[in-house]
């Protein structure tokens, strides 16, 4: 198992609880939109702020 670590951990950068889907329902309508028929082949962290790279 991976140990997590690193900046994404340090105070004030977590978020203040596990998210709901109701926090990434702007990026689902966006993509299923027509405002979203040119967005193909994209990795979008939906995560709340903790990868970073």
């Amino acid at each position: 198992m991976a140990r997590m670590g690193g900046p994404a951990l340090e105070p004030g950068r977590l978020m203040p609880g596990m998210g709901a889907a109701e926090d990434v329902v702007s990026a689902v309508l966006h993509l299923a939109s027509p405002a979203g028929q040119f967005v193909t082949g994209q990795a979008r962290a939906l995560d709340g702020g903790f990868l970073i790279s």
